[in-house]
């Protein structure tokens, strides 16, 4: 694995992380998902030995999500439950187990006051959500709640409004605003022509977004635009070969 520095794109010395998903959390620190999920602190040159270690999957199979202010982590163990972990103090601690083999997406509010994840065994969609409370234990997620606006298929990411997701009937990207998850078009449907997404992301800074399509010759294109509507849409494609997963 290679780690570029984001203000030059310099590669900056690596371990050799075997792992199944690595996530950053916004107070500079890398989790990495292996056998074991470790935590390295990101420096000038490049991450350290690992500050904390907790048992993932022994297969390797473990997916990761990390507040923004570091002191959270969810693991979702493959076809198993999802943990969440309270990592802001030396010795951390685990708040909630959930079975969820079903899970599709998880994340943390840019605020990291809440977990939400969803879940899916056939239409619609749903989604969860778990309050963050650094004293509390044994921390449970609300119901679940359908989202039948959102394609079953659709990725969703956090945006500083809401989660955003694809809609294939309102034929548009929504948004879900936090808490009463009413979808909300956003004029963005020129940003994947004919074919629904295979993905959508979401700019750190949460003013733009972009979706990955595939052309009928297998080429993957790429279109961005700003989130709140303003402009034309930007679009490329990558050349060469189209990986089946093309994105992280």
């Amino acid at each position: 694995m290679r780690l570029l520095r984001s203000q030059d794109l310099a590669a900056v010395p690596a371990p050799r992380f075997i792992r199944n998903d690595l996530a950053f959390a916004g107070d500079g620190a890398l989790f990495v998902a292996g056998k074991t999920v470790h935590r390295h602190e990101l420096g000038e040159a490049g991450p350290g030995k690992p500050t904390l270690a907790i048992e993932g999957e022994k297969k390797g199979l473990t997916r990761i999500a990390a507040a923004p202010d570091g002191r959270w982590l969810a693991l979702h163990k493959h076809l198993d439950v999802l943990e969440l972990w309270y990592v802001g103090d030396p010795n951390p601690t685990k708040r909630a187990t959930v079975r969820a083999s079903a899970l599709v997406d998880l994340g943390f509010r840019p605020d990291s006051a809440q977990l939400w994840f969803t879940s899916r065994v056939s239409s619609p969609l749903f989604l969860q959500t778990i309050d963050l409370e650094p004293g509390g234990s044994n921390l449970q997620p609300t119901p679940q709640l359908p989202l039948p606006s959102v394609f079953l298929y659709s990725p969703v990411r956090v945006a500083p409004g809401g989660l955003v997701a694809v809609s294939d009937d309102l034929g548009d990207v929504v948004l879900l605003e936090w808490g009463t998850w009413a979808a909300r078009p956003l004029g963005l449907r020129a940003l994947w022509g004919e074919r629904l997404p295979e993905e959508l992301v979401v700019a750190a800074g949460g003013d733009h977004v972009a979706t990955v399509t595939r052309d009928p010759d297998n080429r993957l294109r790429v279109r961005a635009a700003a989130l709140n509507g303003d402009g034309e849409p930007f679009t490329f494609r990558l050349e060469g070969s189209a990986p089946a997963s093309p994105w992280p």
